[in-house]
């Protein structure tokens, strides 16, 4: 299984030449436009960096069977064939794609903005992304995609989570908002907290692919 990541928070999964696109949202700038063979798309929140209604048009123009995988509050949203809304404790199949969904809400922000609903996807029990929330899933994590900047967390809060979930590799996501020298930082310290536990960091640049 190959795993492309794109800007903050966008990961394409490749497998048996069949593709899942997560969370393509508005920072998502250099994914492709003429994606084909897409069985599945996971939106796991309605936020404009998870979610944007472009990026969804463009997907399903060309993969109108595409299921889509999302929040209600997603659902809403789209008028298109094919939505699935899901929360923790459910599951999705589409081509080679088995998905098990974890949690429900996103992490808080502040006391004054609403508590958007979030899912956590685990994809063929290797890969697993709790979208913005520490949500642990209730299984054994191959590879980890890990959130490390956002208004929602601090950086204490996101090497607890890692030494909880202890994922074989780990690499960081939900990450526009860091500078180089911030990225650096980041990578730096959970890397060091990976190798406490005997897992590492490994982080994609954007456009690149890893397998699993």
């Amino acid at each position: 299984m190959k795993i492309t990541k794109y800007e903050h928070a966008c990961l394409v999964v490749e497998e048996q030449g069949k593709l899942l696109v997560i969370d393509p949202g508005s920072y998502s700038t250099s994914l492709p436009e003429n994606l084909t063979n897409v069985s599945a798309i996971v939106i796991t929140h309605v936020h404009a960096d998870h979610f944007d209604p472009t990026h969804i048009k463009n997907l399903l123009e060309q993969n109108n069977t595409a299921q889509v995988y999302c929040t209600n509050e997603v659902a809403k949203q789209l008028t298109a064939p094919n939505i699935q809304p899901v929360t923790g404790g459910d599951l999705g199949n589409a081509g080679p794609f088995h998905l098990k969904f974890f949690g429900g809400q996103h992490a808080i922000i502040h006391a004054s903005y609403p508590t958007a609903q979030n899912v956590g996807v685990l994809v063929n029990d290797k890969l697993y992304y709790p979208g913005d929330s520490f949500t642990e899933p209730s299984a054994s994590v191959q590879l980890l995609a890990l959130p490390v900047s956002a208004p929602w967390l601090k950086l204490a809060e996101v090497m607890d989570y890692l030494t909880a979930v202890k994922p074989k590799r780990a690499f960081p996501t939900h990450n526009a908002l860091l500078s180089d020298i911030g990225e650096n930082m980041v990578e730096n310290m959970l890397g060091g907290i990976t190798k406490t536990y005997g897992g590492s960091l490994q982080p994609i640049p954007v456009g690149e692919t890893i397998e699993v």
